[in-house]
């Protein structure tokens, strides 16, 4: 388990020594290209994984398939392009485009029987292959801006958006009300610097436990099959809420979202450590 466990914590860092790389392509050649070219480069990634012989190219190509997961998570690329498309419900159109993890947790099921009929060699290369014609084909619908399309956020005209920068006093006053800052105006501010904390410190805690949900649940007496199954509810119950915070966002402060948010995670770790979750049903409340 320290083993494996160690791939994640190098993906984790690779994830953030990119972010700030991956961002900066993304300014430059829009969200298309690199979700295309990082679809490519994981699905190459995970059927390398599929081959692994020892523990140094388990490594190696597990970093592979994070590069390009990087690229085509909903971390990065997708925001980018959902947030240039959209502004007054921005909220909601962010919480069904990063829905993914709803989905996966759809597929998981599945992925652990074909794990126990075909074995994990096979699983994760069909895997592989899947995601070639899953992202890449997404990748290709992708239009990163309305402007290159004669509109405006929302599917607004030009002139629209034209109307509004003449009713701003200045052009940068109107990009503050839409949310939009310059890369200098948000590191000096500190609502990026606390956003950065708080999310640091909640997915150090995330994290941790993702990687060892499935044995932590077998460690209680659960069996594979229901161990998994933990993590798929996880999952489908992140789509909800994801879409429920994303639209929250457009109703209330935001900060008041993040907040229940943050206690409801604080919450599930508390029940895990004074409850018994040795079944399904017990489980189910974290």
């Amino acid at each position: 388990r320290t083993a494996i466990s160690g791939a994640f914590t190098l993906r984790q860092v690779e994830t953030g020594i990119l972010a700030p790389v991956l961002g900066f392509i993304v300014d430059r050649v829009g969200p298309r290209r690199v979700i295309i070219v990082s679809g490519i480069i994981v699905g190459v990634g995970l059927m390398a994984v599929s081959q692994t012989s020892s523990l140094w190219n388990f490594y190696l190509f597990f970093m592979v398939a994070s590069l390009g997961a990087s690229g085509t998570s909903h971390s990065i690329t997708w925001p980018v392009a959902i947030s240039r498309w959209f502004f007054r419900r921005r909220g909601l159109a962010l919480g069904l485009g990063t829905s993914g993890p709803f989905l996966a947790g759809v597929v998981l099921p599945f992925t652990t029987l074909l794990t126990q009929e075909i074995g994990w060699r096979w699983t994760v290369f069909l895997m592989g292959l899947a995601l070639w014609f899953v992202v890449i084909p997404a990748g290709m619908l992708v239009r990163s801006s309305p402007q290159a399309y004669g509109l405006a956020p929302d599917g607004d005209p030009t002139d629209h958006m034209e109307s509004d920068l003449e009713q701003a006093s200045t052009g940068r006053a109107s990009k503050r009300d839409r949310g939009e800052f310059t890369l200098g105006e948000a590191v000096h501010g500190s609502t990026f610097w606390i956003l950065s904390l708080v999310f640091a410190a909640l997915f150090f805690g995330i994290s941790g436990f993702q990687v060892h949900q499935i044995p932590y649940f077998e460690d209680l007496g659960l069996s594979l099959t229901q161990a998994s199954l933990t993590v798929t509810v996880v999952l489908l119950l992140s789509g909800v809420g994801r879409m429920g915070a994303g639209a929250l966002t457009d109703v209330f402060e935001m900060r008041w979202v993040l907040a229940a948010v943050i206690l409801m995670n604080m919450a599930s770790w508390l029940y895990l450590l004074t409850m018994d979750v040795s079944s399904i049903p017990r489980m189910l409340p974290f």
